[in-house]
């Protein structure tokens, strides 16, 4: 507004857009293993441990994931990160999509055949490749896990992740990465949409930009507990300590991010917000895609166009320590190979 209403003082934002310029934006790739230092490598029957000038991964050979992640003395993160495709059903998932996703086991997948073989590449990188299946005992999901791991002297893990699921499944309510992260680190900024929590087809009424927030603001407390607390288009988001240091995610493509002092199954158990009890970490979840809110509780269920299909996937996100320092916003725009 120009000028003071009854209903709204001078300044007032009536509406708003955003939309994409249509030009390119020179890039200069940046490969990582260029003076970067050598790895050493150490390895048992049970884990591969790659050692850097400032870092050090422990990857677990049975489950096929890290287990620990150190940087300059702190853990950035306690597991995963792990192929994960099950929310907390929403109020408009019970009538109908909820039903057919406990029927055939999203729920209950339990890992099997995992394999692990490690490869130096080059000596400032090493190469894990994971495969494995996922499938519910007593229900048909039942879907193929593909993971190769990139990791660098400087600390960087490039993940590709491949996901192909069985076919004659419904739709599923998400497919991403999900991982654990120290309590400490527990302000979370990214590059997408916000400020306030949103989905696939939630999305249009919030603005791309860079936002910051506390995990336990990101929280939303719905009467009875479920998925909550999503936030759509992001570019790249990162989890910091009061010192500004911490662990940054970055996609290939466009993601999803939500960050909770609570686990997904914590949300699924609970019918009571009293219920849910803080745990000592932080569940990361960053996905693919998820599957939008549709308006089922009173209405249609969410429309074919926002669900997540039983089709074969792959996704590639990076994975480095940030240090105070550094720019998230510098670092989210190179390109990497």
């Amino acid at each position: 507004l120009n000028e003071d209403t009854l209903w709204a003082t001078k300044g007032h934002e009536v509406a708003w857009e955003q939309f994409d310029l249509d030009y390119s934006i020179p890039v200069s790739p940046i490969k990582l293993s260029d003076s970067a230092p050598e790895l050493t490598v150490k390895e048992n029957d049970e884990q591969f441990e790659i050692i850097g000038s400032e870092f050090s991964i422990i990857f677990h050979r049975k489950y096929g994931r890290i287990s620990a992640f150190n940087f300059k003395g702190q853990e950035l993160l306690e597991s995963g990160p792990q192929v994960n495709i099950w929310r907390a059903p929403t109020d408009n998932d019970v009538p109908r999509m909820a039903r057919q996703w406990y029927e055939v086991g999203y729920n209950r997948l339990e890992l099997a055949n995992v394999t692990t073989e490690l490869a130096v590449v080059e000596p400032a990188r090493v190469q894990i490749v994971v495969t494995a299946d996922a499938k519910a005992n007593d229900g048909t999901a039942g879907f193929a896990y593909h993971y190769v791991y990139n990791i660098y002297g400087t600390g960087d893990v490039i993940l590709k992740t491949t996901v192909n699921p069985n076919i004659n499944m419904p739709s599923l309510p998400r497919i991403g990465l999900q991982m654990t992260v120290p309590r400490q680190f527990q302000t979370m900024t990214w590059y997408g949409r916000g400020l306030q929590e949103n989905y696939w087809d939630r999305k249009a009424g919030y603005p791309v930009d860079v936002y910051e927030s506390s995990v336990k603001e990101l929280y939303v407390p719905y009467i009875v507990p479920q998925e909550n607390g999503n936030r759509t288009d992001v570019r790249w988001a990162a989890l910091t300590n009061q010192d500004n240091e911490g662990l940054l995610i970055v996609g290939q493509s466009l993601l999803e991010t939500s960050a909770h002092f609570y686990t997904v199954e914590d949300f699924t158990k609970a019918r009571h917000t009293y219920e849910l009890k803080e745990r000592d970490y932080i569940t990361f979840n960053v996905d693919y895609r998820q599957t939008g809110l549709g308006g089922g509780s009173c209405g249609p269920m969410t429309l074919p166009k926002y669900q997540v299909k039983p089709e074969r996937v792959s996704f590639t996100i990076r994975i480095r320590p940030l240090c105070k320092d550094d720019n998230p916003i510098h670092l989210g725009k190179q390109v990497i190979y």
